[in-house]
């Protein structure tokens, strides 16, 4: 099941009220997630997670998960099932990462835009799920707009 909550502030005026509140929602999805929990907050973004976990059942799956730099932050509700694949394929991409300097990793990053990664989520839930499959197309379409 898993259930997320979250706020976000254009302004990035993120109290700690506002990190409570989101606190106390987490708290009450704590059925739908009884195998963990977390919570992330900056000046704009509060973002809440409660885990059930199915495949993974160690702490490396907690979320929300931020990338190396803290760039990132995600959480989601759901399963990635081509998720070996992709895992795979992030490998792949950092094995070859790990063999260049700085500016050309910097270079290579920007080859491999975000707009990808959201489409070939999109493709995934195409059939089953179209309202997603619509929305996240709007994604695709804003990120690669922005040259993302």
């Amino acid at each position: 099941m898993c259930g997320i909550a979250g706020l976000f502030k254009f302004d990035g005026s993120v109290t700690k009220e506002d990190v409570a509140a989101v606190e106390r929602m987490n708290d009450i999805l704590f059925l739908r997630g009884p195998d963990g929990g977390g919570v992330f907050a900056d000046d704009k973004t509060v973002l809440a997670n409660r885990r059930l976990a199915i495949i993974d059942l160690s702490d490396a799956g907690k979320q929300p998960l931020s990338n190396d730099a803290q760039t990132v932050t995600v959480t989601f509700n759901g399963e990635i099932y081509n998720y070996a694949a992709l895992r795979a394929e992030l490998e792949r991409r950092l094995a070859e990462i790990r063999e260049l300097v700085d500016r050309e990793a910097h270079a290579r990053g920007a080859t491999s835009p975000l707009a990808a990664r959201v489409e070939s989520l999109a493709l995934r839930f195409e059939q089953s799920h179209p309202t997603l499959t619509q929305a996240l197309a709007g994604v695709v379409n804003a990120l690669g707009a922005m040259g993302i």
